[in-house]
């Protein structure tokens, strides 16, 4: 009888730590593909995928399919200025969180000029899903 009991506190033990543990984890099988950058959109998505983008351009956009992912689901779009006409200190531009919607699994991200053409560089787009599994996808792209 004494040896049940002490195997019930064991395993109730273990069921705390273990609750503990994994309440503590925001996990997902969540992942993003087919991320693209464009200065037009072909509906809600980039329909081809641009390396070099135009100083002019008004909108830079990042479209990605966001692949098993719940509704509710958050994702982060941070925008980047790596070096170019502006020296070579990487700045922070733009940063946007999304949440995912019911039956929805295309991401849209755009930037917006502030001045009155793009600085000449390199720049970068990160794509996150904001999970603790999850991995960043980064893409560079120049500015000419």
């Amino acid at each position: 009888m004494k040896r049940f009991f002490l195997i019930l506190i064991a395993v109730a033990t273990a069921a705390s730590v273990m609750s503990l543990v994994l309440g503590g984890c925001n996990v997902s099988t969540a992942g993003l593909s087919n991320v693209k950058l464009c200065e037009k959109l072909d509906g809600d998505s980039c329909s081809s995928d641009m390396s070099t983008l135009s100083k002019d351009a008004g909108t830079f956009f990042v479209t990605a399919d966001l692949d098993n992912a719940p509704a509710g689901t958050k994702i982060s779009i941070d925008w980047r200025y790596l070096s170019g006409e502006l020296g070579n200190q990487a700045q922070d531009i733009d940063s946007a969180t999304f949440t995912s919607e019911e039956n929805s699994n295309i991401i849209t991200g755009s930037l917006e000029r502030a001045t009155a053409t793009w600085p000449k560089g390199e720049y970068e787009v990160m794509l996150k899903i904001q999970t603790d599994n999850a991995n960043p996808v980064s893409k560079t792209f120049s500015v000419k």
